[in-house]
């Protein structure tokens, strides 16, 4: 682990160490150990993958060497998972099992942690769907998804041993709903620190799906998430620490930046719709926006365009121009054009 893997933050007599994990080959997360008036708690489990539980590991042993604390991971009480993507939540069978640690979720991310293989099962199935509609060659189709890595056997279940909803609240932490890139995005609030997972990044405008991939996500939902953090932190001192990236010292500043991009590739995704001569697919509308993307990356680009496609649908500003020939098709390509 490099020199910066454990950063310190106090206030109050609560301490929150965040702990730099490799949880992808390209991506570096962070995981946060609370320690204060309260059980010991993990916030995220990293991926399981490579060095990720490793890393977590040796930033234990440097919160007890580096910083003083009479910490021992065996304390460990209960790991908050703010959503069940790989990269936050796919260590949680290995962790919680060698920590004896309860694992806590928002329900509606439950099943993946409790049941993956049966979630890869049934999400592949809308994958297939979405890529089909979206206007990607059957010989292609599987090979999105491998890339992508949403997969049978990449991860372990494990037991889910309490199912976490907006307005819990438990040792001074309280629990805010906030989905739009997952159906069971969290934030944690302990004032004055809030733990956004990946709603708010310092520098990257956090992913999105469209609601056809995964219910409760989609923009219209994101947008809401944002507006609630922003009516969380108003007039108060707050410093995000999300799942990647550095922290965030104003929320409300961040969230308006984002809100901004958001708004500009609705206006881009718009634009090609309107000036394209025909009706126009997802797939062809994503080569305009992400062009030369590597393969693994190729759903990350198409979900997002079909998020906007799928906001622009619900505000009536764009519509499926050839649906009278569906009822012909066997594996109808959606086409979109201007209401």
């Amino acid at each position: 682990m490099q020199d910066d893997a454990v950063m310190r933050f106090e206030s109050c007599g609560t301490r929150v160490y965040r702990i730099r994990s490799q949880v992808l080959p390209h991506l570096v997360g962070y995981v946060y150990l609370l320690l204060g008036n309260f059980p010991p708690t993990l916030i995220d489990t990293g991926s399981g993958e490579g060095f990720s539980t490793t890393d977590i590991l040796n930033g234990f042993e440097q919160v007890r060497t580096k910083f003083g604390e009479q910490f021992n991971p065996q304390q460990l009480e209960r790991i908050l998972i703010t959503h069940a993507h790989i990269d936050h939540a796919g260590g949680a069978s290995s962790l919680s099992a060698f920590l004896e640690a309860e694992i806590w979720i928002h329900i509606y991310d439950s099943r993946i942690v409790a049941a993956y293989e049966e979630r890869v099962a049934v999400a592949n199935i809308s994958f297939q769907r979405f890529l089909t509609n979206a206007g990607i060659e059957r010989e292609q189709r599987s090979a999105i998804i491998r890339e992508f890595g949403f997969v049978k056997g990449r991860c372990s279940s494990t037991s889910v041993a309490r199912l976490l909803r907006d307005g819990d609240t438990f040792d001074g932490i309280n629990v805010h709903h906030v989905p739009g890139h997952c159906a069971g995005q969290l934030c944690f609030e302990l004032q004055p620190f809030l733990f956004v997972g990946d709603l708010i990044l310092q520098k990257t405008v956090a992913q999105i799906w469209p609601q056809s991939l995964a219910s409760n996500a989609g923009l219209i939902n994101q947008l809401a998430s944002l507006d609630k953090i922003v009516k969380l932190t108003s007039g108060k001192q707050f410093i995000a620490l999300p799942g990647h990236e550095d922290i965030i010292q104003n929320v409300t500043e961040r969230i308006e930046t984002v809100k901004r991009t958001h708004a500009r590739r609705l206006e881009r995704v718009e634009k090609y719709i309107s000036q394209s001569p025909k009706p126009i697919t997802i797939a062809e509308l994503a080569k305009k926006m992400y062009a030369n993307l590597p393969l693994n990356r190729n759903l990350l680009a198409l979900a997002d365009v079909g998020a906007y496609v799928e906001y622009l649908q619900q505000n009536a500003v764009i519509r499926v121009a050839n649906y009278e020939d569906f009822e012909q098709l066997q594996e109808p390509i959606f086409r979109y054009a201007r209401v």
